[in-house]
């Protein structure tokens, strides 16, 4: 046998081999590969997806980071399936993950007290492989308690659905057409939607608002209802 035929024998063989490697070292992040919150002032809440390995093999997975923000007093600390970190460090490693187990990617979400929004992502690969999936961790530091400080008595009106999709419907409980304003707020408590009516069914289009908490306000006369909705696709 000549020697290029050896030399072509060889890398077939190395290419075999590694292709037999890569497909034998697989997992799948689940249920998504973003997280997306948004919180009241002041709080922390934990937040993970599940890295599940996939084969009868052991899986060692590492991070890279690849954006980190922190933003008036609002910010992340990652966890690497339990083992939790100060911030964001640049790279490392996950403890091992058993055939058919899993372990977890997560972050402390920390908020503030100003209503900002960060962002944090990282870069998960598998053994010595330079690529992978990246993860993203959204956080959005919200007032809707400051908003939802706006007197209301019993509300009059049914709201539905929440979470909402496309449309918000408000229906008198009387059943009688009524004079109303609608007002929906931002969590920065701008107004996005203004309009008056009067009906006993009303619909309001939301299709086209970024998904979030929000604050619908019905001003019937001299009186405000208030209720907190989800925009939620």
């Amino acid at each position: 046998m000549n020697r290029n035929k050896i030399l072509i024998i060889f890398f077939l063989f190395a290419f075999a081999m590694q292709t037999s490697y890569n497909s034998n070292a697989q997992y799948t992040i689940t249920p998504s590969d973003t997280i997306n919150v948004y919180q009241d002032f002041n709080l922390i809440a934990y937040y993970s997806v599940n890295i599940n390995n996939t084969t009868s093999d052991s899986l060692q997975m590492h991070w890279r980071t690849l954006q980190y923000d922190t933003t008036g007093g609002t910010y992340f600390d990652f966890c690497a399936s339990g083992i939790c970190y100060t911030g964001f460090p640049l790279t490392g490693s996950f403890p091992i993950i058993a055939p058919g187990g899993h372990g977890w990617a997560g972050a402390h979400f920390r908020t503030g007290n100003i209503p900002v929004s960060v962002t944090a992502k990282v870069l998960l690969t598998e053994g010595l492989s330079e690529t992978g999936d990246t993860v993203t961790f959204i956080l959005h530091a919200t007032n809707t308690a400051g908003l939802e400080n706006i007197k209301s008595v019993e509300n009059p009106f049914s709201i539905y659905p929440n979470p909402v999709k496309d449309k918000i419907s408000i229906k008198s409980n009387s059943d009688k057409a009524v004079e109303i304003r609608i007002l929906l707020y931002n969590i920065l408590g701008e107004i996005i939607y203004d309009n008056k009516g009067r009906s006993s069914l009303t619909e309001i289009p939301v299709e086209k608002i970024p998904e979030g908490i929000y604050l619908l306000k019905i001003r019937s006369g001299s009186k405000d209802y208030v209720k907190k909705v989800v925009v939620s696709r």
